[in-house]
């Protein structure tokens, strides 16, 4: 069953009589100081929306939603989805829900639920799946290819999967790294041939680093990289920046090559951004006349 309706990313081409014209064909069309104000030569690249629809194992996909995305997925008969616990958010009334218990281990100490829900397509015909992120979020589809290796990421980020997606970590014995670069220990990994939807916050952009090339971020922004890139540290400055610039004492750097995803803004900073304490008067005769705080 094919959908109905027209990709949110999609715009009429001017000039064409209502012809189709896609995010990246309307990008390429576009002057180049409204592609990127930069320059030509900016390496840096905005996550673009084409690749927020696809096709996996005969299932389709579609990421809807400027932001706080939610990602919709046609599912064959018999086929399935992994997610995150409490991602859905409707489906058809054939889709059964059940629990995977499948390296339970392995995922615990990944960062990840021990335990994903499973959606299962039981009818005769496609059937359509939503679901969200906990927070809100941009849904960044990754296509791993088992033969590039794993694909390192931020522990929190993975929310859903179609598809052969293998949920692990690895162990960081540089004590250097794994106290100073914002990772801790314990990575969190995806491997597999499958799809795997990834939780953003904030505007998602892609580099790809030569080898070599070194790139230095906030260890907050960093949110996936290609296991050939190198994470590592270098220190922020001097006593007078490492105190008073607001950076801390060590910057994260990625080392090519390998492609990183970074993003402007993480949940925990959007929670301490907006969080705030509201006080209202006391009634009177009620707690003296103070103020309390609800």
């Amino acid at each position: 069953r094919a959908m109905s309706k027209q990709p949110w990313y999609q715009k009429k081409k001017s000039g064409s009589q209502g012809a189709d014209m896609g995010f990246a064909e309307a990008a390429e069309a576009a002057p180049a100081a409204d592609r990127w104000p930069q320059a030509e030569s900016a390496t840096a690249r905005l996550f673009l929306p084409p690749a927020a629809a696809g096709r996996d194992a005969g299932d389709s996909y579609e990421v809807l939603g400027d932001s706080d995305q939610l990602l919709y997925i046609e599912l064959a008969p018999g086929a399935s989805v992994l997610a995150s616990p409490g991602a859905m958010m409707m489906m058809s009334n054939n889709i059964q829900t059940s629990v995977s218990y499948d390296s339970m281990g392995v995922r615990c100490c990944s960062g990840e639920s021990c335990c994903l829900a499973r959606f299962t397509n039981t009818g005769n015909l496609e059937s359509h799946l939503s679901l969200t992120a906990k927070a809100p979020s941009v849904v960044l589809p990754l296509k791993l290819q088992r033969d590039a290796g794993a694909m390192q990421l931020r522990r929190g980020s993975y929310f859903a999967s179609r598809g052969d997606v293998d949920i692990g970590f690895e162990c960081d014995c540089n004590p250097l790294t794994s106290c100073c670069a914002g990772f801790g220990c314990v990575r969190q990994t995806l491997a597999g041939d499958g799809t795997a939807f990834l939780a953003a916050t904030g505007t998602v952009t892609t580099k790809t680093l030569a080898d070599g090339e070194m790139l230095v971020v906030d260890s907050t922004s960093l949110m996936a990289w290609e296991s050939s890139a190198r994470l590592g540290v270098r220190p922020a400055g001097g006593c007078c920046v490492c105190c008073l610039s607001g950076e801390g004492c060590c910057n994260t750097t990625i080392t090519g090559p390998g492609t990183v995803y970074l993003q402007s803004m993480t949940f925990t900073r959007m929670h301490n951004a907006l969080s705030f304490t509201v006080y209202k008067k006391s009634r009177a005769g009620a707690g003296g006349g103070q103020g309390s705080a609800d």
